[in-house]
């Protein structure tokens, strides 16, 4: 078995604050539910298509990701909900 010199096996614990007064409504959760899902897929997609080494050259002209990604027709897809 192998040990980590220097790590301690500590546990770490983060405070989550919920900042809603009340529960929130079903029609307002089912929209957050959607932003959510656009806003997985655009990841996955930009890092999927610009996280190589290749893609740096893109990634200086601002507007060239987002002009590609309008090409690609996932913008008009998105926004047609």
């Amino acid at each position: 078995m192998k040990k980590n010199k220097g790590l301690s096996n500590a546990v770490i614990c983060r405070s989550i604050h919920q900042y809603s007064q009340g529960a929130i409504p079903e029609e307002d959760m089912k929209k957050l539910q959607e932003i959510v899902e656009d806003y997985r897929k655009v990841k996955n997609y930009v890092y999927t298509r610009y996280g190589g080494i290749g893609a740096l050259s893109k990634l200086y002209p601002g507007y060239t990701i987002q002009n590609e990604m309008t090409d690609s027709g996932l913008r008009a897809e998105l926004g047609n909900r």
